[in-house]
Formats: structure tokens, C-alpha cells, sequence
């Protein structure tokens, strides 16, 4: 089945993301032991084995240095993980996969063979390869049948984050192949109808949303868009995880939001975080459209710029009147909130709480 007939009927977006490849037969071993998510799930012997999982990669204090999501395959009898990440996060990743990558050996006639790779070249040109978010208005045919009809050269499933709710994950290995390149015309419309409805959902991703080192993963409803397991056993980061999941004291988390008109973007803001890993301020705004990063205060109504009301939590990010915005867990959805004097901010369920 061609791909334009596939993305007929679809808004399809360039994502700012590569792949690495991780092969080997202790590759499930590594990432299992580094990945908030269950990796035995990917294995291809499995019944019913999912196309892709979500997970968050920690640091040893439980903060998040990165999101991601996997894909798995089975070449030449080689297993192969394959992790998206942000294109400017690359090396930092690969530095730390290597980092933490197992030093087993076997040997044969003398020469000592590492059990794992970890390469952003393989068989497949994977610098070539592109991530594209898509919202499915309505394929051309049934989602099972692209799937099982797709060729080596792009897989589309579900985003594991939020099934059935209307996007999909839609990775090309190796853009050197001219009739899938000229298929896919993204510009920047499409790219921001994907971010609001990634929004509406109440997603975040990426550096620019959750802040490297110091975001805890369940403030970010990692459990609840099937990114964490509780019962697979020790990974990096895993106890502070599993502690604030077990006492349920999760105060804050990431909620979509509508605000009654736009904010402007800053040229520059800064960043920090609270000793809970709740964000105060963000990154990376720009005056040249695209979202948002601040990190403005939200309170309940009061006079003036907030005065007079409670702190309920700041916006994470925004793109015209959508966005994301960490709040108290106890704040009241639909009901107006003031950020700044003269803009409202209207707290909206997450697909996860309907």
C-alpha cells in the first residue's frame, strides 16, 4: 500500500526527531534496566506485541532526562530497539546509553565481541530517518490492514501515550527512498494543528516542555499514558517512581488548558524548578511563533494580576489559546483561573479523567 493513500485524508507533521538503534541480544536487558516502561513488552514472540511503547529515561534522583517512545524489530535474527529522540538531545542520549551499557563479552578465537551496539548508523540510514506525528482524520482503509501490508521502510501505529484518542506515530527509516520523501508535505500549519491537539490532550514531550533534571515523571502523567510499569523490578531512577506512586501524594500535575486570548512570546525567559520538581520558570520562547515555554503563575480569581487569589500552579506552555500547564490536582476543570490581568485560563479534563 503507497503511503499517500494511507495519510489521504490525515494532517501529517514533522517532528524534531532522529532514531537510535540499539541491537543486540542484551539490548532488551540494557533499555530494561534504564526505562520507566516495561521493555519485554516490544518482544516480537509476544502475542499481541504492541508496535510501540512510551517511557522516560531518569536520572538517579527519579528526575526526567528524557522522554521517548520505542519500536522494536527483528533483523536477520538480530533484535533491534529503536528509541526516538529530540534532535538536539542526541549525543546526551547516546552518551548515556553507552554509559550505562552492559561490558559483557564473548570470545571467540581470541576477539572480544561487545553483546550490545548502540549507533545512529546501521543497515539503514538512520540520520535519514524521520518521526512524524499524525492526526487521523480517517485513513483510506483499516488501521490493521496498513500494518500488516507496510513495507521495511515505515511502520504507523498508535501513539502509545493516548490510544484510540486520534494520533498516530508515523516513522520512515530511511528518507533516501524518493517516492516516500515527495509523499509527506508538512509545512507549519500542520505542525501546529498537531502541537494543539497534542494540547488538548494534556501530552507534554520533549526538552522544551519537560525540563531536563529536574521533572519528576508522574507530575507529567507518565502512568497515566501507559509510560511506567510497577511491577517490572529495578530501573534507574525507580524508587523515588515507585514511592510517590505507592503513598499517592502526587500534588501537581500536567493539565490542558484554554486561555481567553494569546499570550505573546518572549525573545528569552529563564528556567529553575522547586525542590519538588515542579517547574517556576521555562525556556526558550520566541517571538517567531511556534509555542511558547514560559512559565507564567496561575491563581484562582483575584483582583488585580492574581493578587488576592491562591497559586494554583503555572503554564507549562502555550500556542495560541491552547496549551499545558502544571496545577494543583485539587483545582476545579471549566472553572476560569487569572494568569495574567487581563487573560483567564480554563483548566479542561485530560482524556485520562473523562
Amino acid at each position: 500500500m503507497k503511503l499517500k493513500n494511507l495519510l489521504l485524508n490525515s494532517t501529517v507533521c514533522k517532528l524534531p526527531v532522529k532514531l537510535i538503534s540499539v541491537r543486540g541480544k542484551d539490548s532488551f536487558a540494557l533499555i530494561q534496566s534504564l526505562l520507566t516502561n516495561n521493555v519485554d513488552a516490544l518482544w516480537p514472540a509476544r502475542k499481541d506485541f504492541p508496535s510501540s511503547i512510551y517511557g522516560m529515561f531518569l536520572s538517579l534522583n527519579g528526575r526526567v532526562i528524557f522522554d521517548t517512545i520505542l519500536y522494536s524489530s527483528n533483523e536477520s535474527n538480530e533484535m533491534n530497539l529503536y528509541l526516538e529522540c529530540h534532535i538536539s538531545e542526541i549525543n546526551p542520549m547516546l552518551a548515556h546509553l553507552k554509559k550505562y551499557r552492559m561490558r559483557k563479552k564473548a570470545y571467540d578465537k581470541c576477539e572480544s565481541l561487545h553483546s550490545i551496539e548502540i549507533v545512529m548508523r546501521a543497515e539503514i540510514n538512520l540520520e535519514s530517518s524521520s518521526v512524524y506525528g499524525v492526526i487521523e482524520n480517517s485513513f483510506s482503509c483499516d488501521l490493521s490492514t496498513i500494518l500488516n501490508d507496510q513495507r521495511n521502510d515505515f511502520t504507523l501505529s498508535e501513539d502509545p501515550r493516548a490510544p484510540k484518542e486520534g494520533l498516530k506515530r508515523l516513522v520512515v527509516f530511511d528518507h533516501s527512498d524518493d517516492s516516500i520523501s515527495s509523499t509527506i508535505d508538512t509545512g507549519a500549519s500542520s505542525v501546529d494543528l498537531y502541537t494543539e491537539k497534542r494540547y488538548e490532550l494534556g501530552i507534554a514531550e520533549g526538552p522544551g516542555e519537560i525540563v531536563r533534571n529536574k521533572a519528576l515523571p508522574l507530575n507529567y502523567n507518565v502512568d497515566l499514558m501507559n509510560g511506567v510499569s510497577f511491577s517490572k523490578g529495578c530501573y534507574l531512577g525507580q524508587e523515588l517512581t515507585a514511592r510517590t506512586h505507592h503513598t499517592g501524594v502526587i500534588r501537581r500535575r500536567v493539565f490542558p488548558v484554554e486561555l481567553s486570548k494569546p499570550i505573546p512570546s518572549p525573545t528569552t525567559t529563564s528556567l529553575s524548578s522547586t525542590e519538588g520538581g515542579d517547574q517556576i520558570e521555562q525556556s526558550e520562547g520566541s517571538a517567531a511563533g511556534g509555542p511558547s515555554h514560559l512559565n507564567l503563575p496561575i491563581f484562582t480569581r483575584g483582583e488585580g494580576d492574581g493578587e488576592g487569589g491562591v497559586k494554583m500552579g503555572n503554564l507549562v506552555c502555550s500556542l495560541g489559546t491552547k496549551g499545558l500547564a502544571m496545577l494543583r490536582v485539587d483545582h476545579e476543570p471549566d472553572v476560569p483561573l487569572q494568569i495574567l490581568s487581563d487573560t483567564l485560563l480554563i483548566p479542561r479534563r485530560p482524556f485520562w479523567n473523562k
